[in-house]
């Protein structure tokens, strides 16, 4: 299995179908939720992109197939780890914001 890290604005990624170009790091998560009941909670009280609007908006220009989305906190923002298996089977996490502003703004 191998895994690939790229961190990316969700605007960014409207602005671009293709993955490259952008930075890569690792992102210094505070929490991340495994209970998406908690997850949920925290999704309307502060109006983030839900789930549903990830996939429906993100999944062609991620390179491939969602496997599993994790809402985590990285300092004051709150970002979506998201897995995303290519067309040869490589796993690959790509974070990016889940602030529904940030969803707004690919919508341009």
């Amino acid at each position: 299995m191998h895994l690939k890290s790229n961190r990316l604005p969700f605007a960014a990624l409207g602005a671009t179908a293709a993955l490259t170009g952008f930075a890569t790091g690792a992102a210094a998560v505070e929490a991340c939720y495994a209970d998406w009941g908690a997850a949920s909670q925290i999704i309307r009280q502060f109006k983030l992109m839900t789930v549903d609007q990830l996939t429906k908006e993100a999944a062609g220009q991620l390179g491939g197939q969602i496997v599993k989305t994790t809402l985590c906190k990285d300092g004051d923002d709150y970002i979506y780890k998201v897995v995303v298996r290519d067309s040869k089977g490589a796993l690959k996490t790509v974070v990016m914001g889940a602030d529904s502003a940030s969803l707004a703004a690919t919508k341009r």
